[in-house]
Order: C-alpha cells, then sequence, then structure tokens
C-alpha cells in the first residue's frame, strides 16, 4: 500500500512567527504564497490538519500530537513559549483526532472524546469553569464523548454523541445559541459563559435543544453557531 506523506503550507501575514519559517521575528515577511512550516517538514511529521488563529497557528500530526507556532502570551501555543517561528509540542496532549483554533485559544479533541483547551481564557472559552488563562491544556467540563469541536474568536462549541450541541465562552452578541433568557445569573450578567450549554432554536414560542446534529461550526469570528442535522442534512442557522 502506497504511503502518502502530508506537508503543511502556510501563507498570510507574518505576525509573532505565525507562518513558521525560520526567518527571526524581527526579519519576518507576508507571504502570498505557500511556505512550508519547516520544522514539521524537516522532521518528516505526517500532518493531518492544520488550523489558523489571528496570531498563531496549530497542526495535528498522525500520531496523535498537537505542535503550535506563533505569538502565545495568553498560553495559546500550549507551552511555556511566548513566540515561537517553529512548531512547538502541546504540553500534556496526545491522542488527538480533531484540532480547532481561535483567537487567542486553542481545543483539542481526544479520540476518547473529552476536549481540551488552552490559551486565553477571560471570557471562560476555555470551558473549565474559570477564566484564568492556561499553557497547559485544561479539560472541558464535560462527559467525555464529543465527536466533533469548533472553536471561533474567543467562544467554543463542541457536538455530543448523543446529537446535542454545547457552547461555552463570549456571548456578547448570543453566539452560544442558547435561546431567549437562556444561560444563568452569571452568563445574563457578565455576557460570557465557562461552562458548556446546550444551545437551543425556537419553534413557535417556545424553545428546543436541537438532536440529531452531526457536526457543528462556528462561523467567523463572532457571529452565531452554524449546526447541521441529520435527518434531511437540514441546516439550522443563526440557533
Amino acid at each position: 500500500m502506497p504511503l502518502f506523506r502530508f506537508v503543511s503550507f502556510v501563507a498570510g501575514i507574518a505576525l509573532w512567527g505565525s507562518l513558521a519559517s525560520a526567518q527571526s521575528n524581527a526579519t519576518a515577511q507576508d507571504l502570498d504564497v505557500a511556505n512550508a512550516v519547516e520544522m514539521l517538514t524537516q522532521s518528516g511529521q505526517n500532518v493531518v490538519q492544520v488550523d489558523a488563529g489571528v496570531t498563531h497557528a496549530c497542526a495535528l500530526v498522525q500520531s496523535g500530537r498537537v505542535y503550535c507556532w506563533g505569538f502565545g502570551s495568553f498560553g495559546q501555543l500550549g507551552s511555556d513559549t511566548i513566540t515561537s517561528n517553529v512548531p512547538v509540542l502541546v504540553k500534556r496532549l496526545g491522542n488527538i483526532k480533531q484540532i480547532s483554533v481561535g483567537r487567542n485559544h486553542s481545543c483539542a479533541l481526544q479520540r476518547s472524546g473529552r476536549v481540551f483547551c488552552w490559551g486565553r481564557n477571560d471570557a471562560g472559552q476555555l470551558g473549565n469553569g474559570s477564566t484564568d488563562n492556561s499553557s497547559i491544556r485544561v479539560r472541558v467540563q464535560a462527559a467525555p464523548n464529543a465527536v466533533d469541536i469548533s472553536v471561533g474568536n474567543d467562544h467554543s462549541c463542541m457536538v455530543m454523541r448523543n446529537g446535542r450541541a454545547f457552547c461555552w465562552g463570549n456571548n456578547r452578541v448570543d453566539q452560544l445559541g442558547l435561546g431567549p433568557g437562556g444561560g444563568s445569573y452569571s452568563l445574563r450578567r457578565n455576557g460570557w459563559l465557562a461552562q458548556p450549554s446546550s444551545i437551543r432554536y425556537r419553534r413557535g414560542l417556545t424553545t428546543h435543544a436541537p438532536s440529531g446534529l452531526i457536526a457543528v461550526a462556528t462561523v467567523g469570528g463572532s457571529r452565531r453557531l452554524s449546526v447541521q442535522e441529520v435527518v434531511g442534512r437540514k441546516a439550522q442557522r443563526g440557533c
């Protein structure tokens, strides 16, 4: 059976080493053509997924480990490194099958169904019940049966094995999809939620929690949730 090697390429604005080239941060240049992520290329890592935030990016390799690079002052690189123009290994994280990167935080879905996040947490976007930034991955407060994740600027969402979707983090423009009057007093007072809460949608005069979901996507930075139902493959937008 032939073996295929996946190499990660990036292009865009070079800020804080976010393009992961060998050049120093002081001499970093923007690129409008693809640039190979050199450390992953040279070490022969088989990259299976890559995702980029505003000032950092992460790659998932075939072994289930995650590497990040760029600006990391909030801990979004998953290590004590503040800035790196080469990928650094996210500490204490393995057996990962999916990653998603936000503005200043990152999340990963383990094959076991557990979800871990790290980085900035001022709006509770790490989902561990606090608002403390963390360079060490923290576990999202939820049962270990997630099947899909997606991260926005400063909020995060996941779909569970039972087809329910949960979100947490910033809710200033209702991007958590909690429905009219949804959420706790803390959420209504502060505008954020530090632990997962089920999304809801309006049908008539009542709100319902959708079921049968297979995927979740955060559309743009702070826009509302977009989910897809199994039955009829119907999209429910702006839940």
